[in-house]
């Protein structure tokens, strides 16, 4: 994988304590969720109900989000927001707002990169496009996701909405790499089939590597430490 995107979703990894769920191991006994299976009547699958409706993208830290641990990485998730569905290792059901759209894309991609059903989400919660066909040929030959490095990582510190519209998400997240150091990375998600989905950059890695920085400057603080 590229150097740029591995520095990225690396950082979201965690060594400290955080509010949510817990920690969490990899649960492969279950196969993962669609994006958004319909049931029987045509309808959200059970549980599906996300209350989060509003369309203003947030300006400050989203009230009622909370961390799970995805086995070394905090990620946020909401009771309004989502994700509401939850089979094996997959999360799924996201509103469709801001706040949906931003966790969705932090929940997808860690999932994604470190899962070992990595194939099954790769079909079901990434848009279909060259970086889809790029992550399928890169791990053909192992068909293994990679392990998390070994060693202390920050987690994701920061956020900013690059655009926003009820079909197209662009997000920036910044982490912190040390006190002073954060790293910029870009993510796009695209509403099809009922759900938010992850579309990958051309070479096949979640999201658009940034510059480093010094501080949390145009950025709103967000993050589970």
């Amino acid at each position: 994988m590229a150097a740029g995107f591995m520095a990225v979703i690396v950082v979201l990894g965690v060594v400290v304590a955080v509010a949510g769920s817990g920690s969490e191991s990899l649960d492969d006994s279950a196969p993962p969720v669609p994006a958004s299976p319909l049931g029987a009547g045509g309808g959200k699958p059970l549980g599906c109900r996300p209350t989060d409706t509003s369309q203003q993208v947030p300006v400050s830290a989203p009230p009622g989000v909370t961390w799970e641990l995805f086995q070394a990485i905090a990620l946020p998730t909401s009771a309004t927001a989502g994700p509401l569905v939850r089979q094996g290792g997959q999360r799924s059901c996201y509103a469709r707002t801001p706040v949906g759209a931003m966790i969705a894309s932090l929940q997808i991609s860690a999932r994604l990169t470190y899962s070992a059903r990595w194939k099954a989400f790769l079909a079901h919660q990434v848009v279909d496009g060259p970086g889809k066909v790029a992550l399928a040929r890169e791990r053909a030959g192992t068909g293994a996701s990679p392990p998390l490095p070994a060693g202390g990582v920050a987690q994701v510190a920061g956020f900013k909405f690059i655009t926003y519209g009820p079909d197209t998400a662009v997000v920036s997240l910044l982490t912190r790499l040390d006190p002073s150091t954060y790293v910029e990375g870009t993510f796009t998600v695209r509403w099809q089939a009922g759900d938010w989905r992850l579309e990958l950059q051309p070479d096949g890695t979640p999201n658009a590597a940034g510059p480093k920085r010094s501080s949390l400057s145009g950025y709103v603080a967000w993050g589970g430490a």
